[in-house]
């Protein structure tokens, strides 16, 4: 099954002060097409949904006047429900859960921006994806964190999103990425007690919201670490976690509708590494993005 998807980073959308904005689930009909509403915003005076197109996962801003309640058992064979279901089917794995492969002949390239005490990011990689083809469609997974301590570098991110020379999803990584070294992975992470995945999540939304960026569908648990309950937690707030087939600093090798995992924070520049040999050993391999992937 193919499918396409629209540009979800850089919506233009104009947004004012949020006094409100909270999570619900409720499917709705707006100017010929059925959407998901995931989230409720209120700014000032007006209210919206923000919401996900079910076919082609295209994020909307729906003034709530507008928008007409939809019968959600009609909607179950939409490519938006069929992820979730697909993302979410157990068992249950303390890492690494989530959707791992999209399927089909593409490739799939993903970058996490986790906190850093790094300096920059890795450039070399950027010029290596806009080498290899204009518009290179990449997932870059955010940290609140990140974008508070690399100001420039996420400056520059945008700019080469709205140039088009690389054709950026955002998948949300949490605002603070939570990580304590000397802790094992079962108290790590998310799974810490003073960690509040809803907080963590709507926190780096309202930040894009505060950009003109409006949110994906999509989620990466910080060091791919979860849990029953926060993957539970994860679903009731409407987002798809993303796994990953090759975390290329581990040696693991890309297979053909994975999703590749890199670092971009130069906090692995082993994988960058490898990766940068995978595409000379790989020249045919071609990359999905938000426009093509199949399942």
């Amino acid at each position: 099954m193919r499918f396409w998807i629209g540009m979800l980073f850089w919506a233009g959308v104009c947004f004012g002060e949020i006094v409100r904005y909270e999570p619900l689930s409720l499917d709705v009909w707006y100017q010929g097409r059925f959407y998901h509403a995931f989230r409720l915003l209120e700014e000032s005076s007006a209210q919206s949904y923000l919401a996900f197109d079910h076919q082609t996962l295209q994020a909307q801003k729906i003034p709530l006047q507008e928008a007409k309640i939809a019968p959600g058992a009609a909607l179950e064979d939409s490519l938006y429900k069929k992820m979730m279901r697909e993302a979410y089917k157990p068992p249950r794995l303390l890492a690494n859960d989530g959707l791992k492969s999209f399927g089909g002949e593409s490739h799939y390239l993903s970058v996490d921006l986790c906190p850093s005490r790094h300096k920059g990011f890795e450039e070399r990689l950027w010029t290596l994806l806009e080498a290899r083809q204009k518009a290179f469609p990449v997932i870059v997974c955010v940290s609140g964190r990140w974008m508070d301590s690399h100001k420039e570098e996420w400056a520059a991110l945008i700019q080469k999103e709205r140039q088009g020379s690389l054709e950026i999803l955002w998948c949300n990584h949490t605002y603070d990425h939570f990580y304590e070294k000397n802790l094992p992975l079962e108290r790590n992470f998310l799974r810490h007690e003073s960690q509040n995945l809803s907080k963590e999540v709507l926190q780096l939304e309202k930040r894009w919201l505060k950009e003109g960026i409006l949110p994906s569908p999509f989620f990466r648990f910080p060091g791919l670490i979860s849990s029953p309950s926060l993957m539970q937690e994860l679903q009731k707030l409407g987002l798809i976690p993303l796994g990953a087939q090759a975390w290329m600093a581990k040696g693991e090798i890309p297979q053909k509708g994975g999703i590749i995992l890199l670092h971009g924070n130069l906090n692995e520049p082993l994988g960058i590494d490898l990766f940068e040999r995978f595409l000379e050993e790989n020249q045919g391999a071609h990359f999905g993005g938000v426009k093509e992937m199949q399942n």
